[in-house]
């Protein structure tokens, strides 16, 4: 038996009992999660019941995680057909995907206008558009040829939020050039009182993110 074989099954088994299960996904950063039902289950193809909320999700991440304590971890699958009249999806190719499940659980937002973000290291200074935030810290799309970050690289931050001029030393955290853009992460110092400012930022976008889902 096949890993999409074995989801299927316990996806049966959930239908035969609650048919209920979680959806997650991440709109501009936030993890969203609601409940959703299946509906009907053909062969590999699930067809779920979903929120409105994750209805719009759907349009713009297209394999959500699927949560349930029937299953033997986090799952995913991708959509190939949404019904937001209905607020019904059909779902296949389903595979684990627990190790997707931390990232996903973090608390961060995407910003809803350009925020820059300077950067310096050593004596060179370098400008980035802000990718999104949490309480621990940033990231920030590209990466200049002039500069090649390694992890835990010493660094200084500044930008500035709706709350207040953010300055704070940290750490590179990572370097990706998987995405496009290219993605550099930052560390906030540990314990740096810029925090309290990130968290107030981060709950009034969080408040507009949650507004503009239940809008459609």
């Amino acid at each position: 038996m096949n890993i999409q074989e074995q989801i299927i099954n316990d996806l049966k088994d959930v239908a035969n009992s609650s048919g209920e299960v979680d959806f997650m996904n991440v709109y501009k950063g936030l993890p969203i999660v609601n409940k959703a039902y299946i509906q009907a289950i053909h062969n590999n193809v699930v067809t779920f019941t979903i929120h409105k909320q994750q209805a719009a999700c759907l349009k713009h991440d297209n394999s959500p995680l699927i949560l349930s304590n029937s299953l033997r971890d986090a799952a995913s699958g991708d959509v190939t057909a949404l019904d937001t009249s209905v607020l019904t999806a059909t779902m296949t190719n389903f595979e684990y995907a627990g190790h997707r499940i931390r990232g996903r659980m973090v608390l961060r937002v995407v910003p809803n206008d350009p925020i820059e973000v300077k950067i310096i290291t050593g004596d060179q200074t370098f400008t980035f558009n802000m990718a999104d935030i949490c309480v621990e810290g940033i990231g920030v799309d590209g990466s200049p040829a002039a500069w090649h970050p390694k992890r835990n690289n010493p660094i200084e931050i500044e930008f500035y939020l709706p709350t207040g001029r953010i300055r704070s030393t940290g750490t590179v955290r990572y370097a990706t050039q998987e995405l496009n853009p290219s993605r550099i992460g930052f560390d906030f110092a540990h314990g740096t009182h810029v925090r309290a400012q990130v968290n107030e930022y981060i709950t009034q976008r969080r408040e507009e993110i949650l507004r503009e889902l239940e809008e459609g």
